[in-house]
C-alpha cells in the first residue's frame, strides 16, 4: 500500500509540474498595434496630409521584429497586427524600389525606419509618415532657344538607364519627368540641329539628384546668340542655378 501511494504522489508532481510547462501563454503577453499612414508629396516642404483609403490601400507596409512579413496596407490582418511584447521596427512606401526606376521612374514616397515598443495588454498607435525619397527631373526651353535649334521629339537622354524625355516649352509643372535615386550622378545629353548651319549639335553635362529635390534643366537662348543651360532646384527654396554657356557655332 505504501508503495501505491508513493507512486500516485509522484504522479500527483509530475502532472502538476508538466501543468505549468505546457500551460498556454495568457494573452497579456501580447499587444496590438494600430496603424495610420501619412504622406507628404511637396518637394522639399514637409507638410504632412492623411492618404484616401484608395491610395493607403496600395502602400507597402514592411513588419521586422520576432514577427516579420511585408503586406499591402489593404492585406494587413488583425493577426497581423498582434504580436509579442517587444520591440519592432515598420516601414511604409507607396511603389516598390523596382517600380520606382523602372522607364522614367516614379515619384516613390518613403518612411523612415520608425521603431515601434509593443507592451503586453496595450494597443500601440503607429503612424508611418512617407516622404518623396528620390529626386525629380524635367526639362524644357525658352522661347527665343527654337530660333536657333531645331529639336527632335524627346531630344535629352538622362543617364543612367538612358533615359529619353521630351523638352517642353516653358512649363515645367507640366513636363514629363523623370525620377532617380537620392545621389544619382545624371549625365543629359542633349541633341539638337542649329538652323543656320543644319548642323546637329551634342551638348553635355551632370548633376547630382537629392531626395525631395525638383531638378528643373531649362535651356535658354542669350542675348549674345549663345545658349544657356540653367539647372534650379525647386521653385520652393532658395535657387541653387549650375550655368553653362553653349555656343551654338562652335
Amino acid at each position: 500500500m505504501k508503495k501505491t501511494i508513493l507512486i500516485a504522489a509522484a504522479l500527483v508532481a509530475m502532472t502538476a509540474c508538466n501543468k505549468s510547462l505546457i500551460e498556454v501563454t495568457p494573452a497579456e503577453e501580447f499587444g496590438t498595434i494600430t496603424l495610420g499612414v501619412t504622406t507628404d508629396t511637396e518637394m522639399v516642404v514637409t507638410k504632412a496630409t492623411e492618404l484616401d483609403a484608395t491610395a493607403a490601400a496600395d502602400y507597402i507596409v514592411t513588419l521586422s521584429g520576432s514577427k516579420n512579413w511585408t503586406k499591402k496596407y489593404s492585406e494587413i490582418t488583425v493577426d497581423d497586427k498582434k504580436m509579442s511584447a517587444g520591440t519592432y521596427t515598420m516601414t511604409a512606401k507607396n511603389i516598390s524600389d523596382e517600380a520606382a526606376v523602372s522607364g522614367n521612374g516614379a515619384m516613390q514616397l518613403v518612411s523612415p525606419a520608425t521603431s515601434v515598443t509593443v507592451e503586453a495588454g496595450k494597443n500601440t498607435p503607429v503612424e508611418l509618415t512617407c516622404t518623396v525619397a528620390n529626386s525629380k527631373v524635367t526639362v524644357n526651353f525658352d522661347e527665343g532657344f527654337t530660333n536657333v535649334f531645331t529639336v527632335e521629339n524627346e531630344p535629352v537622354v538622362l543617364d543612367p538607364s538612358g533615359r529619353k524625355i521630351a523638352m517642353t516649352p516653358g512649363a515645367h509643372e507640366t513636363a514629363e519627368a523623370a525620377w532617380f535615386n537620392d545621389g544619382t550622378t545624371v549625365n543629359w545629353t542633349l541633341t539638337a540641329t542649329v538652323k543656320s548651319t543644319s548642323a546637329q549639335k551634342t551638348y553635355q553635362g551632370s548633376f547630382s539628384a537629392a531626395k525631395a529635390k525638383w531638378n528643373q534643366l531649362t535651356f535658354k537662348a542669350g542675348e549674345n546668340g549663345t545658349i544657356s543651360l540653367v539647372i534650379k532646384v525647386d521653385d520652393t527654396i532658395t535657387e541653387v542655378p549650375v550655368e553653362e554657356t553653349i555656343d551654338p557655332l562652335s
